[in-house]
C-alpha cells in the first residue's frame, strides 16, 4: 500500500525536528564531544515509521558526572552503559 505523500513530508518534518533538538542540546552541554546517530533514522533510504526509535551513541570529554553516583538520576533507556 503506498504511503500517503503528505503523511511521508510530517514524518520528514518531524524528524528533522527531533534531530534539531538533538544536536541543539548537544551545542549547549560542553561535556558532549561526538553524538551520532545510528540504525534506521541514518540510513537516508530506510523506511522508517512513527515507531522508529532514534538510537543515539553520545560521546563525552568525562563521564564522571554521568558515572559516578548510579543511584541517582538512571537513563530511560534500555540500552545503558558507562565505559571508562
Amino acid at each position: 500500500m503506498p504511503r500517503n505523500p503528505r503523511a511521508v513530508e510530517f514524518d520528514q518534518r518531524k524528524e528533522e525536528k527531533v534531530i534539531e533538538q538533538l544536536v541543539h542540546w548537544a551545542d549547549q552541554e560542553t561535556l558532549v564531544r561526538v553524538v551520532l546517530l545510528t540504525s534506521s533514522r541514518a540510513i537516508p533510504q530506510a523506511r522508517t515509521d512513527a515507531f522508529s526509535d532514534y538510537d543515539v551513541i553520545l560521546v563525552f570529554r568525562s563521564i564522571q558526572r554521568f558515572c559516578a553516583d548510579r543511584t541517582k538520576a538512571r537513563p530511560t533507556s534500555r540500552h545503558r552503559g558507562c565505559i571508562a
